[in-house]
């Protein structure tokens, strides 16, 4: 049994290692029924029908609202009545309620904060909702307009239009969310978290948020498609198998009949008779027509932070830039064909899409702004406050290490390490790989895995010598999370930061 645990243990860390620095009830009429109910589960009945409606555009003109805004301010949305409108300001620009945060993530998922706003444009008044908060990169009002949700990162906002207050704080902050949706009646709000579809439910009515387990659902609702249908994903209960891989995409109608399957995966975005899958290994594909198209485009097969639609049916999608000096992703652009026609390298790994499909704001230390409509883009400068030669040599050291441990190649050879702090590595690495098979190995790999690493604590000593604390966390849809942080001493010799010691906390 120790040897088991101990084998299992290594497993985690030494995939973490290489990969971090690699890269039950029923729906019916819209109404989920909790074991309370007395409605009897009614058989998901398959109709493999055309489709004759065109589906959602909701892109709109959105020119009239930012002409209100000053500099510094990002417009999010405006309310149903046209009368309030939300915008984020970047906190640093707001010096008086600043909380520096003097975390630097150095490779994966970017982070930025941000104050939340609405403006009254009937009298120009200005309610402050919240201060210091992740990036906003999605967001939605329910059908009678009084409710807004905010979301940026897994973070989570609910607020209140009329009352001017945020609702279910201290609920809200216990769950880490990846994407929400609203009810058709707006009375929902549908919770996904990481690669799982039906994370919970958020009753408005009475504020009740109701986790999954307790929703034992075949069917979760994603977006409307019509007034008769909705956008929903279908969990095979049945299944031993992984989840995310049980997972599949239909449009149902308000009898809960299935009218028209979209394949697996779970349902992201949709733009007229186009939709947008997330699948397993955190990839997407894109349909060109759900009535016609047979198989989907798969948009990469590496790890994609974010993706969704444009307003000419157009898409965008982000991966991790290959070759970068520091932490960079690659903004891609393709038709509705799925050929990529464009390209930008940025500094952030999502961005929030305006309402009007054109325009989008980067969630990344350069803070770009990217306009789709004439394929340009603008950036406003690195906003990290740790030294940019530490940031490179730091991240290649990182890099290095991932590519000599990948290919069985000797750490010592690597100009980013010391001869000591070599030694460490190559040791550790020799007896993780001790433990663990190469099909293990490259099974974890394949699983396009989610790590991050963010400095925690930076101490520069001097101008020779900095000491500083790596959190590393990785994640898959296996439901294997890693978190580890360690200690590392770098040094700056000939011109040269180097790694000098490397160990766990």
């Amino acid at each position: 049994m120790k040897k088991t645990l101990i084998i299992a243990l290594s497993a985690i860390l030494i995939a973490t290692i290489l990969y971090s620095f690699y890269s039950h009830g029923s729906v019916k009429n819209n109404k989920v029924y909790t074991a309370e109910d007395s409605e009897s589960t009614k058989d998901i009945v398959k109709i493999d029908s055309d489709i004759k409606d065109r589906g959602k555009n909701n892109f709109f003109d959105i020119s009239r609202y930012t002409s209100k805004l000053k500099q510094g301010e990002i417009f999010i949305t405006v309310s149903k009545d046209k009368n309030t409108i939300f915008y984020m300001i970047p906190s640093f620009l707001t010096p008086s309620t600043y909380k520096e945060n003097k975390a630097v993530v150095l490779k994966g998922r970017t982070s930025q904060t941000v104050n939340l706003y609405a403006k009254d444009l009937s009298t120009d008044d200005i309610t402050v909702i919240a201060l210091n908060i992740p990036f906003i990169t999605s967001y939605g009002l329910n059908k009678e307009g009084n409710l807004a949700f905010f979301k940026g990162e897994e973070y989570l906002l609910l607020y209140n239009i009329r009352d001017k207050k945020s609702l279910m704080e201290k609920e809200l902050a216990k769950v880490k969310v990846d994407a929400a949706s609203w009810s058709r009646d707006g009375k929902k709000l549908y919770l996904q978290y990481y690669n799982i579809p039906n994370g919970a439910v958020i009753y408005t009515d009475t504020l009740k948020l109701v986790e999954a387990y307790e929703l034992p659902d075949e069917i979760f609702y994603k977006d409307a498609f019509n007034e008769d249908s909705y956008f929903g994903v279908i969990q095979n209960l049945n299944s031993s198998n992984t989840l995310l891989s049980n997972c599949s995409s239909a449009i149902i109608n308000n009898q809960g009949e299935r009218l028209k399957d979209l394949g697996n995966g779970i349902y992201a975005d949709s733009f007229e008779k186009s939709v947008l899958l997330k699948n397993l290994n955190n990839t997407y594909s894109y349909i060109i027509n759900f009535t016609s198209s047979k198989n989907p485009i798969k948009l990469s097969e590496k790890l994609v932070y974010d993706a969704g639609f444009l307003y000419d049916g157009s898409l965008f999608y982000i991966t991790e830039a290959d070759d970068s000096l520091r932490n960079m992703f690659i903004l891609h652009r393709v038709n509705k064909y799925g050929n990529e026609v464009d390209s930008f390298e940025i500094s952030g790994s999502s961005l929030l899409l305006l309402p009007d499909g054109k325009q989008a704001y980067v969630n990344g230390p350069d803070l770009e702004f990217v306009n789709f409509e004439n394929n340009s883009m603008s950036a406003y400068g690195s906003l990290s406050p740790i030294d940019s030669e530490i940031i490179s040599n730091l991240y290649s050291a990182l890099k290095n290490f991932k590519t000599n441990a990948i290919e069985g190649k000797s750490i010592k050879v690597s100009p980013f390490f010391t001869e000591a702090a070599a030694n460490t590595l190559d040791t550790l690495l020799a007896d993780l790989k001790g433990s663990l098979s190469e099909s293990f190995i490259s099974l974890y790999l394949s699983s396009n895995p989610e790590g991050r690493a963010v400095i925690t604590n930076f101490n520069q000593i001097n101008d020779f010598s900095a000491e500083l604390e790596l959190l590393i966390t990785v994640r898959t849809y296996w439901t294997i999370d890693f978190k580890e942080t360690y200690k590392i001493a770098i040094i700056k010799d000939k011109n040269h930061w180097k790694v000098s010691s490397f160990h766990i906390k």
